[in-house]
């Protein structure tokens, strides 16, 4: 308890709840600050790509939607605990009492609204990644985006009964009923968030192997980089949300403060996602499967081999490299038998794009 003499007579745990309110406005108001850099720094970088007309619309609108939404809802959250602290500082248990109890008021109500619905936003574009990984290039695994699927709608399902439970505003009476949901919500996003970031990460991981056993140690690093793997299989948000459920577990103070947080760091997470691609370091044609590369299927695919990344094996007999229908294509080398094999687009591996290889 506070040494102060001006300290409130609240016990100790009820003064350490209510420090931890206030540090977790704080706390999320500061990564709001981060969210909507990266919201702008993401929608600049989109502008200034090569890409069809609607999919870029749809990612600027995305972008400001998810900005408008999670600044919005920190705005509203500020206001819920302001309240607590200013206007309703006499209610019952004080500041930590209105703010634990008091979740169906209209403006908890709004925050807490707009929170899910970026989540479902959020969620979807991890969802999205995490087929443009698994599914697409010449060996797609489909049923690694089947769980998931069933994931999200399940999650979907859930926030609007835990969104309805909150509506109804009975407050205490309805407190188990709601952490019910909420609980169950929660769970979910979790265990999306680990599969996704599993399938992802074992993906990247394989296909680091192909490369490595097709062009030798020196090819594949990017793709099993501790930084690729992070911000593709977006691990940052799934660890954090770990934390936010084992601090509310157990009960303790920390809970307040990552609780005000764990939205905005989904956020930064999917504008980081987004700001990868946006500058041609995600996952897609060059990287060996398509993201639906921005540029479109057929361009993508010229563009692939027109800059394979092989070492062309120097042929000094001309009469070599004819064929029945004119000039044989040129030729690489096999690491096992040194048997020149045709190139062809299908054969080339993997590559970096120029701005990943830069």
């Amino acid at each position: 308890m506070s040494s102060s003499p001006y300290a409130p007579d609240e016990p100790a745990h009820i003064i350490s709840d209510e420090v931890a309110w206030l540090q977790g406005a704080f706390v999320g108001s500061l990564l709001c600050g981060v969210q909507i850099t990266l919201s702008t720094l993401s929608f600049l970088a989109v502008l200034k790509q090569r890409i069809h007309r609607r999919l870029r619309v749809a990612l600027l609108v995305y972008i400001f939607l998810l900005c408008a939404i999670m600044t919005a809802g920190q705005q509203t959250s500020l206001m819920f605990v302001q309240t607590g602290f200013i206007e309703s500082q006499n209610y019952p248990g004080g500041p930590n009492g209105y703010l634990s109890y008091r979740y169906s008021t209209a403006v908890d109500v709004a925050s807490t609204s707009l929170f899910v619905f970026a989540n479902w936003m959020m969620e979807s574009l991890l969802v999205w990644r995490c087929k443009v990984v698994c599914c697409t290039g010449d060996r797609p695994v489909w049923f690694g985006v089947v769980f998931p699927s069933v994931l999200l709608v399940a999650e979907y399902v859930t926030g609007a009964l835990f969104l309805r439970e909150m509506l109804q505003g009975r407050d205490i009476p309805g407190l188990e009923t709601t952490l019910h949901f909420a609980t169950a919500y929660a769970s979910l996003s979790l265990l999306l968030n680990v599969t996704v970031t599993a399938i992802i990460a074992v993906r990247l991981l394989l296909h680091r192997r192909r490369m490595v056993r097709q062009f030798g140690a020196g090819h594949g690093s990017h793709y099993a980089s501790a930084v690729t793997i992070v911000i593709e299989s977006a691990s940052l948000y799934t660890a954090f949300l770990i934390l936010v459920i084992v601090f509310f577990a157990v009960a303790s103070s920390a809970s307040n403060i990552l609780q005000q947080a764990v939205a905005q760091v989904e956020a930064i997470t999917s504008l980081m996602i987004i700001y990868r691609i946006a500058q041609g370091k995600g996952w897609k044609y060059e990287a060996g499967v398509s993201t639906g590369d921005w540029r479109g299927d057929q361009e993508a695919q010229v563009e692939h081999v027109e800059h394979p990344v092989v070492h062309l094996q120097r042929v000094s007999d001309p009469e070599a490299t004819r064929t029945d229908s004119g000039v044989r294509a040129p030729s690489i080398l096999s690491k096992e038998d040194e048997t020149p094999t045709a190139l062809s687009a299908s054969s080339v591996a993997p590559t970096l794009s120029q701005d990943e290889g830069a």
